[in-house]
Order: structure tokens, then C-alpha cells, then sequence
């Protein structure tokens, strides 16, 4: 009996920390927002526009409420493809407006899928 209060209480633990979530905000240069991370504090716009991603970026980001969230190997992937067949698109400013959904690990995204904000699934 004890043995399974104890395996009852780490699953139910583990759980907690492994919900999936969304998080929508601007796509960024992954390797850019680290280094600007490190220079003085610049707006939330300054930095889209900084760190705006490419059609050669591999590692994004994404800027949700002030915090820079990297995704992972697979997130990385799918934005890659979705910029590649054009699934995002920038806005007239020039910012990538995407949502994310997966499960946070510390300061990375596990993506599960990849959208912009226009609907447009890149998963």
C-alpha cells in the first residue's frame, strides 16, 4: 500500500510539471535574442525587429509577455518548414506572429505545432 501512495505521488507530480500550454507572441533568431538578451533592455518591438527571423534561421524563439522562450529540436523544424513553404508571414512591420503549443521545460518550448496567427498550421 505504501508503495503505491509513493508511485501514485510522483506520477501525479510528474504531471503537474508536464501540461501542454500555448504561447503566442512574436517568432525571433534564437541565437540573436541570446546575444541581445545580454545588451541593454530594448522594447518588445525593438527586438522583433532585431531579431527578426530568416529564411537561413535554424534556432527560433518565441517572445510571449516579455519572456524569450526557445523551442526545441522539432519546434526549430517546423518553424523552418513553415517560413520555407510560406505558412508564415510577416506582418507590414515585418513581425512573424505565431502560436505555440507544447509543454514548457525551463526557458524551452517542446513543440507540438506551430501556427501563425492567421490560422495557418505549420505542423
Amino acid at each position: 500500500m505504501k508503495r503505491l501512495l509513493i508511485v501514485s505521488s510522483i506520477l501525479c507530480g510528474t504531471a503537474l510539471f508536464s501540461y501542454g500550454a500555448s504561447w503566442n507572441g512574436k517568432l525571433l533568431d534564437a541565437n540573436c535574442a541570446a546575444s541581445a538578451s545580454t545588451a541593454p533592455k530594448q522594447s518588445s518591438e525593438k527586438l522583433a525587429q532585431t531579431c527578426a527571423p530568416t529564411a537561413t534561421t535554424t534556432s527560433f524563439a518565441v517572445e510571449d509577455r516579455g519572456k524569450i522562450y526557445k523551442l526545441d529540436t522539432a519546434g526549430n523544424e517546423m518553424a523552418a518548414a513553415a517560413m520555407k513553404n510560406a505558412s508564415l508571414t510577416p506582418d507590414k512591420d515585418g513581425d512573424f506572429h505565431v502560436s505555440i503549443n507544447g509543454t514548457a521545460q525551463g526557458d524551452t518550448i517542446r513543440v507540438d505545432s506551430v501556427s501563425g496567427v492567421g490560422g495557418h498550421k505549420a505542423h
